[in-house]
C-alpha cells in the first residue's frame, strides 16, 4: 500500500526465527524495487520479539539508511515496544 509518506509492507508476524530472513528480504526488495522515502513496517500482529528479531529490524533499518530511506515501525504491540525500549533502540524506528 502506498501513500505520500511511504510504503507499508504488512507482516502477519516476525515472532519466530524462521521469519526474520523473510522480513529482511521483503524490506530490502521493497527498498530496491519501489524506492520509498519511508518504509512503514506494520507490527500489529507481532506479540513477541527476541534478540534475533531486534537484529533483523536493525538490519532492515541499516539497509534503508544506506539507500537514503527510513524505516519506521507502526502499531507495535506493548510487549514489542517494551523490548525495544529495554534494548534502547525504540527511538531508531520513529
Amino acid at each position: 500500500m502506498d501513500d505520500a509518506r511511504g510504503t507499508h509492507p504488512r507482516r502477519d508476524g516476525i515472532d519466530d526465527a524462521a521469519t526474520y530472513a523473510q522480513v529482511q528480504q521483503a524490506v530490502l526488495d521493497l527498498l530496491l524495487d519501489q524506492r520509498p522515502d519511508v518504509v512503514l513496517l506494520d507490527m500489529g500482529a507481532v506479540t513477541f520479539l527476541d534478540a534475533a528479531g531486534i537484529r533483523a529490524l536493525l538490519t532492515c533499518r541499516c539497509d534503508a539508511q544506506q539507500l537514503g530511506n527510513r524505516l519506521q515501525i507502526r502499531r507495535a504491540h506493548e510487549r514489542v515496544r517494551r523490548v525495544l525500549a529495554i534494548c534502547e533502540v525504540e527511538h531508531l524506528f520513529h
